[in-house]
């Protein structure tokens, strides 16, 4: 898939876990690498990065709406 930095993604990881993340690239290496890192919803858990996990993008969030109770 083609997800461009700050699209919410599918992703699996290290072939065995399946994470709903935002997507953020990072180019700022010393080699000039793109690094992708998957960025969590809940702060509570890490920053997943590509630089040391092997990710594979399996879809991207068309549309994300956050239903509220009417008070």
């Amino acid at each position: 898939e083609n997800a461009e930095p700050g699209e919410f993604i599918l992703s699996r990881v290290n072939d065995n876990t399946i994470l709903f993340r935002k997507l953020k690239i990072d180019t700022s290496t010393t080699t000039g690498e793109k690094i992708e890192l998957l960025l969590p919803i809940n702060d509570d858990y890490p920053i997943i990065s590509s630089f040391n996990n092997k990710i594979e993008i399996l879809g991207v969030m068309v549309e994300h709406r956050i239903y509220r109770r009417k008070r």
